[in-house]
Order: C-alpha cells, then structure tokens, then sequence
C-alpha cells in the first residue's frame, strides 16, 4: 500500500515542486513569497518516498477566516488522488477546528484545466464571484465550518 508523509513545509519544497508541476507557477510565486507562507502559514508537505507530490497549508488573515493555498504535480497527484485527497482534507479539518475558523477561501486560475476538481473534493463550494491574483483571473471557492463548544 503507498503511503503518503506529511511534512512540515519548506519554501524549498515548493521551489522543487514548481520546476515540474504541470500548471507552472515559477514564473509567479517568487522565492522570498514561498517564504513568507513558511513563516506565516500552517502549512504542510506531502511525499511519497523523497518525491514531492504536493504542498499546502492555509494563512489566517482575520479571526475566524483564512486563505487556502496549494500547489500540486498534477501528474503525480493522479497516481496519489486518494491518498492526497484524504490527507489534506484532514489537515485542512484539523487547522480549522484548532485555530476557529468558520469561512475558509480560495481561489482557482480561470486559466488552470477546469476539469481538476481538485478544491471540490476538498468540500468547497465555487462562489459567483472572480478575483485578480497575481495579475490573473481566478474563481473564488469557499467552505465553512460550524463548530460546537461545551
């Protein structure tokens, strides 16, 4: 059976992902960037032996809310879907319950292949409304939680 290991996040992880992913980011998210979410996001990477499949994590930006990021090999990701899918979703679970967060964004370039419905499986929601990152168009998706205190 594979398994996948979740790892504390690295920019440098990122910056190995991104020389292969198949939606390129590296002529977008600069080094000093991937940085800034090592020091300032909850964020976590998965492997597979030592090859990188994916990295993710999320940045709170106000009590109760937070921006969701990641960055996959698409390729790889296909012979891992399963294993990816339950991992971060689990994290992203976790994250939220301990730090109360109710709404949780993020966002899907208009130019990225529109049949990954990768954020779907994670539970979000696709919302009517776009916005500019990165100098790109992207869709805004969303999930929230509810959480009951004793």
């Amino acid at each position: 059976m594979r398994k996948l290991v979740s790892k504390p996040f690295h920019a440098e992880d990122a910056m190995t992902l991104v020389g292969r992913a198949v939606e390129k980011f590296s002529n977008q998210l600069t080094e000093c960037e991937l940085e800034i979410l090592e020091h300032n996001s909850i964020s976590r990477t998965w492997r597979y032996n030592d090859t990188i499949i994916g990295c993710g994590g999320i940045v709170i930006y106000e009590k109760g809310k937070c921006e969701a990021w990641s960055i996959v090999d698409n390729e790889l990701a296909l012979h891992y879907k399963r294993e990816l899918l339950v991992g971060a979703r689990r994290f992203l679970e976790e994250v939220a319950k301990e730090n109360n967060i109710t709404y949780m964004q993020a966002s899907w370039q208009m130019s990225f292949n529109p049949n990954i419905h990768w954020l779907e499986h994670l539970g979000f929601t696709k919302e009517d409304r776009k916005v500019k990152i990165l100098n790109m168009e992207s869709y805004v998706y969303s999930r929230r939680f509810t959480w009951e205190f004793l």
